[in-house]
């Protein structure tokens, strides 16, 4: 089965620095690793950390899971986190699982918390 999953992690060296992952396609089971991978040194030596899931197709309780580990990990190193939603269905999912606060979810890259 193809997972049409991109992951592209762009860093700022700010002041303040900062990283934005942008996921589109499949984020599921499938394409948990490589997200894990590829934000594995994350959240590094930037002040903020930004995953933007508005292209992402797909969000599953895998890739949820991925988000908050990648969260506790920005905590632990007291960087923001925030998670940008663009789609209906991405809002309801977060919502509904009760991951808004924890995922610091906004709308808009002006609408970043941390």
């Amino acid at each position: 089965m193809s997972h049409d999953f991109r992951i592209d992690v762009v860093t700022d060296g700010g002041p303040p620095a900062s990283a934005t992952i942008h996921v589109s396609g499949d984020f599921d089971a499938a394409t948990v690793p490589e997200f894990d991978r590829r934000t594995g040194d994350l959240p590094g030596t930037a002040e903020a950390v930004v995953v933007d899931v508005g292209a992402a197709s797909v969000i599953d309780s895998s890739a949820l899971g991925a988000l908050i580990r990648l969260r506790e990990r920005c905590n632990a190193a007291d960087v923001g986190f925030t998670t940008l939603v663009r789609r209906p269905f991405q809002r309801k999912l977060l919502h509904h699982t009760g991951l808004n606060d924890v995922l610091g979810v906004h709308d808009s890259p002006t609408d970043r918390c941390r």
